[in-house]
This record gives structure tokens, sequence and C-alpha cells, in this order.
């Protein structure tokens, strides 16, 4: 698997998973209750899935070069996905914050 379809890979799996995480944790309850909420014990196995994809692109890649990439492409993908589809905040200073990290990947994969 190249680099760029496990990153892509990576960014599916984690974002879907940290959302679902947190859908299902916005309700009130005890432990018990959210190990057995789908949408929690889903995001859970997304985002352990996750983990796998980066420990695959961590065998066959710079770990200076997979670790900026993966961790700043997820970052921008979930704030983005967070604004979009829970409504979460979206100001002037994670824009800025975004287009910075955004640059920064340019310049490591440059």
């Amino acid at each position: 698997m190249t680099l760029a379809l496990n990153l892509l890979a990576y960014v599916v799996l984690s974002t879907s998973g940290l959302l679902l995480l947190r859908t299902g944790l916005r309700e009130d309850g005890g432990l018990t209750h959210f190990l057995r909420d789908p949408r929690v014990l889903t995001g859970a196995v997304l985002y352990a899935a996750s983990f796998l994809t980066w420990l695959f692109a961590l065998r066959r890649n710079e770990l200076s070069l997979v670790y900026p990439i993966f961790i700043g492409t997820g970052y921008v993908v979930v704030v983005l996905a967070s604004a979009l589809l829970l409504d979460e905040s979206l100001g002037a200073t994670r824009l800025v914050g975004i287009a910075l990290v955004g640059i920064g990947l340019l310049l490591i994969v440059a």
C-alpha cells in the first residue's frame, strides 16, 4: 500500500471513529452505558483500525515523514468534519491554525 493510500485509510478511519465516539459520548450515562452504545463501540473499532494503518505506514516509511503528515492531516480533517457534522465552532483562529498546518505539511513533503 502506498503512503498516500495509507494516509487516506488512516484519516477516514480515525476521523470516523472520533466522530462516532464524540456523538456516543454526548449523552449522559455511566461507563456501562457507553460500552453498550453502538456509536462508541464502532468508533473505538474504527479508531483502533486507524492505529493499525499508522503502524503499517511507520513500518515502511521514515518516522520524521509519516508522523507529521498523518497527525497534521488528521488534525485538519477532524476540525473540519467536527464543524460540518457536529456543528462545532470554527472560528478565525482555528482557520488560521488549519492554514498553518497545511503550509507545514507542504513544506514537509516538498
